[in-house]
C-alpha cells in the first residue's frame, strides 16, 4: 500500500523518525564531513546537511545489522535536495535501489527496531 506523507508524496512504507550522526565521504569533492538523518524507511532517507549535492549522485549508505557482527551496504541515488523551508532543514532525499531481499528484511528491521547510539557512512560516487 502507497500511503501519502504530509508534502503530498507517496510512500510505500511509513517514515521513522531517525536521528543519528551520518559520516558523508564524497569522493565527488574530495571530502569527508558529518551530517544528521532525520528520517527513514526502507526505501530512503533524508539527510539534513547543509553541502550541495547534485540529483542523481549515487551514495552508498552502511547500516550496523541488528543480526549479525556486519554492516549492510545499501545503494542509493540522490532524489533532490532540499533548500530549508520552515517545516524542514536544508538537506538531501535518498532513494536506496536494488535491494537483495534479505537485506531489505534486515534493513526494515533495523529501522523500525533501532535503538540507541548509532553512525551511519555515506559513500557519495558521480552518477552514472
Amino acid at each position: 500500500m502507497v500511503e501519502p506523507d504530509k508534502g503530498g508524496e507517496q510512500r510505500k512504507f511509513p517514515r521513522r523518525g531517525f536521528r543519528a550522526r551520518v559520516e558523508i565521504v564524497d569522493s565527488v569533492r574530495h571530502s569527508r564531513f558529518s551530517a544528521t538523518s532525520v528520517d527513514v524507511n526502507p526505501s530512503g532517507m533524508f539527510i539534513e546537511t547543509s553541502r550541495t549535492f547534485q540529483e542523481g549522485e549515487l551514495v552508498t549508505v552502511k547500516f550496523p545489522s541488528p543480526i549479525g557482527p556486519y554492516d549492510l551496504c545499501v545503494a542509493g541515488q540522490v532524489l533532490r535536495a532540499h533548500e530549508p523551508t520552515g517545516e524542514r532543514s536544508a538537506g538531501v532525499a535518498v532513494e536506496f535501489f536494488g535491494l537483495e531481499p534479505w537485506i531489505f528484511s534486515e534493513l526494515s528491521a533495523y529501522v523500525y527496531g533501532a535503538a540507541g547510539e548509532r553512525t551511519l557512512l555515506v559513500t557519495v560516487s558521480p552518477p552514472s
